[in-house]
């Protein structure tokens, strides 16, 4: 059997499957305290089966994104140590940026060495400002990481308060920029995600559960839990990941009517819309597979600086967004009419289910498209944002009841609009992807969406309202509601590193583990001219050695 569970900022999915069908799926609010809700999903999913007959259990999680989209994180800086030949203010980044003299060349070599009193200079300057956790990242650290070692150094020495991150140890590719972005990234949410990461092995051991346990990556592939806890960033998105594998899965899996429209040979380009309670993913379809982003996962940052709102990294991701808004974000109206803004803050749960503030779950459930919750809590959160009035109509006036379904209505329609300006925008920035260029050549046209897949509880009022906006079809999967966990459980384990030979200098590196030494120690003759063939059977032996 193989067990996946999606856990969301507002509701933790599980599926379970074995033999080639889904046994049962849940779906339950995310509370606090994450330990007794993953406790009850286990429970729920494992009742009556045999915890021992579990091949593996993935998870999916929106926490990496929920937790930059609320703005929960610590104190950080970058110090980078460029060299010659960069201009480190033509970057942008939304954390503060110090500058240290010290560089090392294309191969390795240091050419001017590192400037210690600087770089104290800097970390004292950081820790007056109250900066908890520090980005290191040097232009060629991924080729000789010894002034990352030393910074280390200095900063245990002097100020053992902070907590550095090393580039060199987090991705193993040039692009000075996105290595210090995906470093500041890892920074910030490390800790909290390490803290999540206990409570989920809590769970499992609690409930007697030795199956390996996986989190899906953004790419698609799962990551082991131990790595999952030292790179939190691979997981970026990992719900729409998620979304993207289970919305396939599912959808040639059925028959008849629900079968994925498309599948029957005619070129597919669909839109995965999993629409949650904080944020709404979003992933692309091309041909009938997710598109791999080239450039690495580009990521929404809110409020930063002009230049820096969003930020490229270096993880290997499918070609999606995450939208900071879902059926849990707070609506709110400004000035006389119904000017309507929906999100990015999510203050609780949905008002017809306890919480503060009016959202698009309250507007659903007082249209009667959504059953969860009170529709009398919803219709009073929904009376506080009609104009120049403070009180809530009775059921019995019509006219104000009319006015309160103009306005419920006006809020899924803002939200159906934001989906589509984000839909619009990411086609405009998809068409920057190789494959996607590839594609337009193939078929002799531009993409346009034949098709929204709709994904997540409120998918089945939003995505046809979506298709309309769009001028394309909408199709829900079975088991729409759930279809992220479904694709937790189908994502397999994948793993890479990179290796670097210099044969010149006999030496070799492996910047994700920090392997590094010389090349007879791998079977390779000094003076070899090394094959690409030679080169590949080094990383698989290495790659064995890892997994």
């Amino acid at each position: 059997m193989l067990l996946g569970i999606d856990v969301g900022g507002t509701y933790t999915d599980g599926a379970l499957i074995g033999e080639g069908r889904i046994i049962r799926t849940v779906k339950r609010p995310t509370e606090d305290n994450l330990l007794s809700v993953l406790t009850a999903v286990l429970d729920e999913l494992l009742s009556g089966m045999d915890p021992g007959a579990l091949e593996r259990i993935t998870f999916s999680t929106t926490l990496v994104t929920n937790l930059i989209a609320q703005g929960h994180l610590p104190k950080a800086a970058i110090l980078l140590l460029p060299g010659p030949g960069v201009n480190p203010s033509s970057f942008s980044f939304p954390w503060p940026v110090h500058v240290a003299a010290g560089a090392i060349d294309y191969r390795g070599r240091e050419i001017v060495a590192l400037e210690q009193e600087e770089v104290l200079k800097h970390l004292g300057q950081m820790v007056a400002a109250g900066v908890q956790r520090v980005a290191v990242a040097g232009k060629f650290a991924v080729r000789n990481w010894a002034h990352e070692l030393k910074v280390r150094d200095l900063a245990a020495q002097h100020y053992p308060e902070l907590k550095l991150f090393l580039s060199h140890e987090l991705c193993g590719q040039l692009n000075l920029p996105r290595r210090a972005a995906t470093t500041a990234l890892t920074a910030v949410t490390q800790e909290a995600y390490q803290r999540f990461w206990e409570q989920v092995e809590a769970a499992l051991e609690k409930r007697g559960i030795a199956a390996p346990a996986y989190v899906v990556k953004a790419d698609g592939g799962a990551l082991p839990l131990a790595q999952a806890k030292r790179h939190p960033v691979e997981t970026i998105f990992s719900g729409p990941a998620s979304s993207a594998l289970g919305a396939l899965a599912l959808g040639q899996a059925a028959s008849g009517s629900e079968r994925l429209p498309g599948t029957e040979g005619s070129p597919l380009t669909a839109v995965v819309i999993d629409i949650g309670g904080t944020t709404t993913d979003l992933a692309l379809i091309l041909n009938g597979q997710p598109l791999l982003a080239s450039k690495g996962a580009a990521l929404a940052w809110p409020g930063a600086p002009p230049g820096a709102s969003q930020l490229f990294t270096h993880v290997r991701a499918l070609a999606v967004r995450s939208l900071p808004r879902g059926g849990d974000s707070q609506v709110r109206r400004e000035g006389e009419g119904l000017d309507l803004h929906i999100g990015p803050e999510r203050l609780g749960p949905a008002a017809c289910l306890g919480g503060p503030a009016p959202t698009l779950t309250d507007a659903l459930r007082y249209l009667g498209e959504a059953s969860i919750g009170d529709r009398d809590r919803a219709k009073a959160a929904l009376g506080r944002l009609m104009p120049d009035s403070g009180t809530t109509p009775a059921d019995g006036d019509a006219g104000e009841a009319a006015g309160l379904g103009r306005l419920a209505q006006a809020v899924v329609e803002q939200f159906v609009f934001d989906l589509a300006s984000a839909v619009e925008a990411m086609f405009q920035a998809w068409r920057e992807e190789p494959a996607y260029r590839v594609w337009e050549i193939m078929q002799g046209r531009t993409a346009r969406p034949d098709l929204i897949i709709g994904i997540g509880a409120a998918a089945a009022a939003i995505a046809p309202r979506l298709a309309r906006k769009l001028g394309c079809r909408h199709w829900l999967p079975p088991y729409y509601q759930s279809a992220n966990a479904v694709g937790a459980a189908l994502a397999r384990p994948t793993l890479y590193l990179t290796w670097r030979a210099d044969t010149e200098q006999n030496r070799y590196q492996v910047a994700e583990t920090g392997q590094q030494g010389e090349l007879e120690e791998l079977g390779i003759s000094s003076g070899t001219r090394l094959t690409p063939e030679q080169a590949e059977a080094v990383v698989q032996r290495l790659l064995i050695q890892e997994a």
